[in-house]
């Protein structure tokens, strides 16, 4: 992961929010008539392919698994 250290994840928040989010729980999940974590982990498992196929270890996707947590005092449900 040391070659995109150069590269802060905290810039692309607004392309996270108002593109790849609602793409996949809005308009992808709505129109096929699945559920939103469906197609969040079909993102996912996509998305953890195509990045091991550059390199990424597993270890690494898991280490980003594990800071993604919403802190403790976050309602289920929330991001829906």
């Amino acid at each position: 992961m040391s070659r995109y250290i150069s590269y802060r994840m905290e810039g692309h928040e607004t392309f996270l929010l108002n593109n790849l989010l609602p793409l996949i729980a809005g308009s992808y999940a709505k129109s096929s008539n699945t559920p939103m974590e469906v197609t969040a982990i079909a993102a996912l498992i996509g998305l953890a392919t195509v990045l091991q196929s550059n390199g990424i270890s597993r270890e690494t996707l898991i280490e980003c698994i594990d800071c993604s947590r919403l802190p403790a005092h976050t309602q289920q449900g929330a991001l829906q």
